[in-house]
């Protein structure tokens, strides 16, 4: 990966009201590269948040991403995870 930061859609989730739920992905790229979980609500009247984010070094060098978002509205919120990705932080 050059200097350019990517960015990825990928799946798309349902939560309930005031519910929330810890999602993770792994991958092989190693810990100087800079990544942030975003969750997009995909209607106007969703409330979402992403609460915590951490990653954690597997035994084969990759790393997992953990996430927990919530959902802090009164309705079912349709959602979109999205990856960000950089080289670095800066």
């Amino acid at each position: 990966m050059g200097s350019q930061v990517d960015v990825g859609a990928w799946w798309d989730a349902l939560l309930a009201p005031g519910a929330s739920q810890t999602w993770w992905l792994t991958w092989a790229f190693d810990s100087t590269h800079y990544v942030h979980f975003d969750a997009s609500p995909m209607s106007d009247n969703s409330i979402i948040q992403v609460t915590e984010q951490w990653a954690e070094r597997n035994i084969y060098g990759g790393v997992t991403r953990f996430a927990t978002v919530k959902n802090r509205g009164s309705v079912p919120a349709l959602f979109r995870w999205r990856c960000i990705q950089a080289p670095n932080k800066w």
